[in-house]
C-alpha cells in the first residue's frame, strides 16, 4: 500500500453507515383566486333567480289544486308568489354586493363581467317575465275569497287578455327580450357614472315588488298582527291606498311596459355609487343603515319609495340636462 494512500476517516465511514433519509415531496396546494368571492355572490344571485322561477311554477300547481273541489284550503298560491318576488329582490342585493366586492378586492375581470350579465338575464329578465305570466294566470282564475288574489278579474283584466295565452306569452317574453338587449349593450359600453337605460337589476326588482305587493306582509305589520296590537292608522291608510293601486291590472301593465322599454331606452340612470360618492362619510353610513332598516322592517314599502325616488330623480335629471346641456356634469 502506498504511503500516500489515505485511509477512510472514521467520520465518513460512520456517515456512510447511516441510512439515507428520504426527502418528502412537497406538493404545492392550488391557490384559490380572490375573484371567486364576488363570483360566488353572482352565482348565488343566479340561484335565487332560478328558485324564483320554480316558486312561480309551484304557485301554478297550487292554483290548479285550488280549483279542485275539496282542496280549496290545502293550496296557498300567494305564499309561492311572495317567495318568487322576495327571491328576485334578494338577488338585487347580491348583485350590488358582487360589484362592490370585485372593486374592493381589485379582481374585476372580463370573465366576472360576462358571468354577472348571464346571471342578471335569469334573475332580472326571465324570472320577472315568468312571475308576470304566473300572476296574470293567478288573477285569471275567479276564485271566491281565496285571500290572495292579486287582481279582481271581472273589474280589471279584459277577457281577451285572460283567454289569450299567446298574447300573455308575448307580454311575458317582452321583459327578458329587453333585458338581454340591455345587458348586451352594457357589456360593450365604456365605463361611465351612469347607465344608459334602466338597469336590469332595478327593473327586475321593481317588477317583482309591483306584482307581489299585495301577497307579502312587511315584518312590522306581521309582528303587530302576532302581538294582537291594532294597526297604526297611518300605515293602515297607506296599505289601503297601495292595495287599491297594485290590484289594478292597467297600472301593473303600464308599469311592466315602462320598465321593460325603459331598459332599452337612452335615459341616463346614475349608479348608486355616484350618489354615495357625493355624500360625506357619515351621510353614507346613515343612508345605508336607514335603507337596510327600512327594507327589513317595512320591506316593499321602503323598497317602493327608493325605487320611485331613483326612477323619478334620474328621469328628471336626464331631461333637465337634455334641455340645458351646458349644465351637464357628472
Amino acid at each position: 500500500m502506498s504511503p500516500r494512500a489515505k485511509t477512510p476517516s472514521k467520520k465518513k465511514s460512520a456517515a456512510a453507515a447511516l441510512p439515507v433519509q428520504k426527502r418528502r415531496l412537497r406538493i404545492p396546494l392550488p391557490r384559490v383566486s380572490k375573484s371567486w368571492i364576488p363570483n360566488a355572490f353572482t352565482l348565488t344571485s343566479l340561484f335565487l333567480g332560478f328558485s324564483s322561477i320554480l316558486a312561480s311554477i309551484q304557485s301554478i300547481k297550487e292554483i290548479i289544486l285550488l280549483g279542485q273541489p275539496g282542496h280549496e284550503w290545502e293550496a296557498d298560491p300567494k305564499r309561492y308568489l311572495a317567495y318568487a318576488g322576495i327571491l328576485i329582490v334578494s338577488g338585487c342585493i347580491l348583485d350590488m354586493l358582487d360589484g362592490i366586492l370585485a372593486r374592493a378586492l381589485q379582481v374585476s375581470s372580463e370573465f366576472g363581467k360576462q358571468l354577472d350579465s348571464m346571471a342578471d338575464l335569469v334573475t332580472f329578465g326571465i324570472a320577472p317575465g315568468v312571475l308576470f305570466y304566473t300572476v296574470i294566470l293567478f288573477a285569471g282564475h275567479s276564485f271566491h275569497d281565496v285571500g290572495g288574489v292579486v287582481i279582481s278579474v271581472p273589474s280589471f283584466i279584459p277577457d281577451h287578455v285572460v283567454n289569450n295565452l299567446f298574447l300573455l306569452k308575448l307580454l311575458a317574453f317582452l321583459f327578458p327580450t329587453c333585458a338581454v338587449i340591455r345587458l348586451a349593450r352594457f357589456n360593450n359600453a365604456p365605463s361611465t357614472p351612469y347607465f344608459v337605460g334602466i338597469p336590469s337589476t332595478f327593473a327586475g326588482g321593481a317588477v317583482a315588488i309591483f306584482l307581489t305587493f299585495n301577497v307579502s306582509i312587511p315584518p312590522v305589520q306581521g309582528l303587530l298582527i302576532k302581538m294582537g296590537v291594532g294597526e297604526i292608522p297611518f300605515f293602515s291608510a297607506v296599505y289601503d291606498v297601495c292595495y287599491g293601486i297594485f290590484k289594478n291590472f292597467l297600472f301593473l301593465l303600464i308599469s311592466y311596459l315602462v320598465l321593460a322599454f325603459g331598459m332599452v331606452s337612452t335615459i341616463r340612470f346614475y349608479k348608486v355609487r355616484y350618489y354615495l360618492n357625493r355624500m360625506s362619510k357619515k351621510g353614507r353610513i346613515v343612508f345605508l343603515v336607514a335603507f337596510a332598516a327600512g327594507g327589513f322592517l317595512f320591506f316593499q314599502y321602503a323598497l317602493l319609495a327608493f325605487a320611485l325616488y331613483y326612477f323619478l330623480h334620474s328621469t328628471a335629471k336626464h331631461f333637465y340636462f337634455q334641455k340645458f346641456p351646458e349644465k351637464t356634469r357628472y
